[in-house]
């Protein structure tokens, strides 16, 4: 509301700026599909996602979404409306059924950026942000990541050499050829396969042999003077952590090339 000398006058509509709009609109939004949200409905503003299992399900999800905007007055603009579609891109990804992959413009926009990078931290930085979005598609990212990151430090001497070109491309390349992830089916077995470096680890989930999942982080200072095997392990615990909601109570198997840690895992207490 806006109050002045004339009278108290209240906006018809969402104006454009205010600080609070994108919360209030959100707001809204949850409270106009709130019976409907995570059952066939994703909201993220006026992003609207409806996902069914057929046909005829989507046609009575698509009448029950139709009614609620109608009851609450939104308006739908038909020429941004994208109906009973096999593919949809949203919020920087693919969706399709069983699967889930990068928006193909913006891999193209990371594929074009140069690999040795003049203005370097702000380019360094806008790099890293991009293909940081999809790090859950990028198997060990921060192990590819780690010379970039190191060269944003402020001990750093900001000298571009070629570890960093590799690792631009190598991150590049990654995302390039990423693989699908493949949505979480709570029936199939799960598998998950760790790896661990001197500064980071990494871990995927997978599913009769294709990636649901792809986690990684930084070591931190002290756990990169960690054994081998603790290291590993420390993968391991991360993945498990991770991912227990996946799991439940549900039997997990975990693949590890590590012949000590193996060893050491098959020891009776």
């Amino acid at each position: 509301m806006v109050q002045t000398r004339y009278g108290t006058f209240e906006f018809k509509v969402m104006p454009f700026g205010l600080a609070g709009a994108p919360s209030t609109f959100q707001h809204l939004m949850h409270s106009t599909f709130i019976r409907e949200l995570d059952d066939f409905v994703i909201v993220y503003r006026d992003d609207v996602l409806i996902y069914s299992r057929s046909k005829r399900e989507h046609l009575a999800h698509l009448r029950t979404v139709f009614e609620r905007a109608r009851e609450h007055q939104l308006y739908l603009n038909p020429a941004k409306c994208e109906i009973t579609n096999q593919r949809a891109t949203y919020l920087g990804f693919v969706i399709e059924p069983g699967k889930v992959s990068p928006d193909p413009k913006k891999v193209e926009t990371v594929r074009d950026w140069p690999e040795v990078l003049k203005d370097r931290k702000k380019q360094l930085r806008g790099f890293l942000g991009m293909v940081g979005f999809y790090r859950k598609l990028i198997p060990n990212f921060n192990k590819l990541a780690h010379p970039l990151h190191q060269l944003l430090k402020e001990t750093s001497d900001m000298h571009w050499r070629p570890k960093h070109s590799r690792a631009v491309h190598d991150l590049k390349d990654s995302l390039v050829h990423a693989t699908n992830l493949h949505i979480f089916d709570p029936g199939k077995p799960m598998v998950i396969k760790t790896d661990a470096s001197q500064h980071a680890i990494g871990a995927v989930l997978e599913q009769e042999g294709q990636p649901v999942a792809f986690e990684s982080r930084k070591l931190s200072t002290r756990d990169q003077f960690l054994p081998a095997y603790e290291s590993e392990l420390l993968a391991i615990v991360y993945a498990l952590t991770k991912w227990k909601s996946f799991m439940g109570t549900k039997l997990v198997m975990v693949e590890t090339d590590h012949a000590t840690l193996s060893r050491m895992l098959l020891q009776k207490k």
